[in-house]
C-alpha cells in the first residue's frame, strides 16, 4: 500500500513538472513571438526576462528618451544581467551627458571588463577624447586597433577607418598614429588605403619604408597601385618610383623598372609587354572609332576617318631629373597610314610639366627627316607627362590606316 502511494506521488510530481515545463515553454514561445514586433508586449508576458528588459531599455535610450524612468530601466537591466555591455555603455554615455564623468567612466570600464570586443573599447576611447584625457585616449585606441587588427587580413570584421579618423581628429602627429598600429602588414594596408582616400600624403610616405621591407602580396596589389598613382599625383616622384620598382621586382605587374638617374624613364619603351595603363605605364586611348592592338614589340592604332578631330592616342608619366638635358627618339611604322598629298599628319608628342607644356615643343612625330626631341625639365620638376596627340590640320581629311609604334629611346644629352 505505502509503495503504491509513493509511486503515485512520484508520477504526480513528474506530471506536474512536465506540465509546468510545457506552460513555461509555451509562455516563453508566446513572448518571443511578441518580441519580434513589440518588446513591451513581451515584457507583459515575461516581466522578469532580463533580455526583454535590456532590449526595451536600450531601445528607449536609442530613441533619445532622457527620462528618469529610462535611466531606472537601464539600471534594472544591468542588475538583472551585469554582463550586458550594451546596457553598461548606454548607462555610461547617459551619465556623461548628465555631467557625471566619474560615474560614466565606471560604467564604461565595467563594459570593457565584461566584453573584450571592439564596441566597449571604442566607446571608452571616444569618452576619453571628449573629456580631454589624451594619455587614456591613446591607450584605449591602441586597444581598439589590437582587437580588430587580426581581422583585417581577409576575414570580415570591424572596419578600422573610423578609428583612423578619430586619431586624425585628435592629433596631426602622423608618426604617433603610425606607432599605434599592431606590427605586421595586417593593419598597414587598411591604414594606407585610408591615407590615400583622405589625401594624407606625408603620412603615406612614412609608411612606404615599412611596406618595402616586406614582399607585397597579390591581395595588396590594388592598394599598392593606388599608392603609386597617389604619390605621382602629389609629385612625390622618387617614392612612387620605389613602389613601382618593388611591384616589378616581385612580378606583381608586367612592366619594366625605372631608373631616372640614368635616364631610364620610359617604362616598357619597346612595347615588349602589353601596356599597363596605371601609374607609370602606357595609358592607351579608349575610343570606339580607333582600334588599338598590342602586338609583338609594337603598339598599333588603326583609324578609318571617323575618329575625332582632336584626341590623345597615348600618355605616360616620365620620372626625370630636373635641369638635365634629354634627347628622345622614337621609331614608328607609318607605311600602312594614308599620307598622300598631306603636308602634315597632325601627330605630335607634347611634354607637360607643372607649369604647362615645355618649350620648345617636340618636332612632329612623322617629320622627314626624323628629328629627335630635345628638352630640359625645369628646376624642381621631377616628372613630366608625355602625350602623343592627334590634331587634324586645317583643310586636311582625318587619318586613315594603321600607325605602329615600335619603340622610344631616352638618354641624357651632354
Amino acid at each position: 500500500m505505502a509503495r503504491s502511494v509513493f509511486t503515485w506521488l512520484i508520477r504526480a510530481l513528474l506530471l506536474g513538472v512536465c506540465g509546468f515545463t510545457l506552460y513555461r515553454s509555451g509562455r516563453m514561445a508566446l513572448a518571443d513571438a511578441a518580441a519580434a514586433t513589440c518588446i513591451p508586449c513581451a515584457m507583459r508576458i515575461e516581466p522578469s526576462n532580463a533580455s526583454y528588459v535590456a532590449r526595451d531599455a536600450i531601445a528607449r535610450d536609442e530613441r533619445g528618451d532622457v527620462s528618469d524612468e529610462a535611466d531606472a530601466e537601464l539600471r534594472r537591466a544591468s542588475a538583472m544581467n551585469p554582463w550586458n555591455s550594451t546596457v553598461l555603455r548606454s548607462l555610461g554615455i547617459r551619465a556623461e551627458l548628465r555631467g557625471d564623468s566619474r560615474q560614466a567612466e565606471r560604467y564604461l570600464l565595467r563594459a570593457v571588463a565584461v566584453d573584450r570586443s571592439f564596441l566597449p573599447q571604442w566607446a571608452l576611447a571616444n569618452f576619453y577624447l571628449r573629456t580631454g584625457r589624451p594619455s587614456d585616449f591613446w591607450a584605449a585606441v591602441r586597444e581598439c586597433l589590437a582587437i580588430i587588427g587580426p581581422r583585417t587580413s581577409g576575414a570580415p570584421g570591424v572596419n578600422p577607418e573610423p578609428v583612423f579618423e578619430l586619431c586624425w581628429n585628435a592629433s596631426r602627429e602622423s608618426k604617433k598614429i603610425l606607432a599605434l598600429l599592431p606590427p605586421g602588414r595586417g593593419m598597414l594596408i587598411p591604414y594606407l588605403r585610408y591615407l590615400i582616400r583622405t589625401g594624407h600624403v606625408d603620412a603615406a610616405m612614412e609608411i612606404v619604408p615599412g611596406l618595402l621591407a616586406v614582399p607585397p602580396s597579390e591581395n595588396d596589389l590594388p592598394v599598392w597601385v593606388d599608392l603609386c598613382e597617389f604619390l605621382i599625383l602629389r609629385n612625390k616622384t622618387a617614392a612612387a618610383v620605389l613602389v613601382w620598382n618593388d611591384l616589378v621586382d616581385h612580378a606583381l605587374i608586367r612592366a619594366t623598372r625605372l631608373e631616372p638617374d640614368v635616364a631610364r624613364s620610359i617604362e616598357n619603351a619597346d612595347f615588349v609587354l602589353p601596356p599597363f595603363d596605371r601609374a607609370f605605364g602606357w595609358r592607351v586611348l579608349r575610343d570606339e572609332q580607333v582600334f588599338v592592338f598590342a602586338g609583338d614589340r609594337f603598339l598599333a592604332f588603326e583609324m578609318g576617318r571617323s575618329e575625332n578631330e582632336h584626341f590623345e592616342l597615348l600618355t605616360k608619366v616620365l620620372p626625370v631629373v630636373p635641369g638635365r638635358k634629354y634627347l628622345m627618339t622614337w621609331r614608328v611604322d607609318a607605311s600602312r597610314l594614308n599620307l598622300k598629298a598631306r603636308e602634315s599628319a597632325g601627330l605630335a608628342i607634347h611634354l607637360f610639366g607643372p607649369a604647362g607644356e615645355l618649350s620648345p615643343a617636340c618636332p612632329p612625330l612623322l617629320s622627314s627627316p626624323a628629328r629627335p626631341c630635345l628638352f630640359i625639365p625645369p628646376a624642381g620638376t621631377t616628372q613630366l607627362r608625355m602625350v602623343l596627340r592627334y590634331d587634324r590640320p586645317l583643310g586636311e581629311l582625318r587619318l586613315e590606316g594603321a600607325l605602329r609604334f615600335l619603340d622610344f629611346a631616352l638618354r641624357f644629352q651632354s
